[in-house]
């Protein structure tokens, strides 16, 4: 994740270039925090909107979860992710709580 630079860097086991994730149209990323990958998803912590962010291995964006509340589902500045058992848990770090979502299939 390159917060400064507002994208993702995707790249392979020999740290080759595969793709850089940046802001477009549809899949806005403006304060990119962190990351994490199970399958052939990438998922995205947006900490500047509030939201996670889904794309495809390919960096097409598939989905968003969230929005800035403190609601469940919803985040103020989401800052850590990671997938365990096909359960995406987000480190919401203004609302003190970490909120666990099942991945679908």
């Amino acid at each position: 994740v390159d917060y400064g630079n507002r994208c993702v860097v995707v790249l392979d086991d020999k740290l080759n270039l595969l793709k850089v994730i940046r802001e477009s149209s549809d899949n806005r990323l403006f304060s990119p925090e962190a990351l994490a990958i199970i399958g052939n998803i990438i998922a995205v912590s947006d900490c500047g909107h509030h939201q996670i962010k889904i794309y495809s291995l390919n960096g097409n964006f598939i989905s968003q979860i969230g929005r800035h509340g403190n609601e469940n589902g919803q985040f103020n500045y989401p800052m850590g992710l990671v997938f365990d058992n096909n359960k995406l848990y987000v480190i919401d770090g203004e609302n003190y709580r970490v909120q666990v979502f099942q991945q679908d299939n």
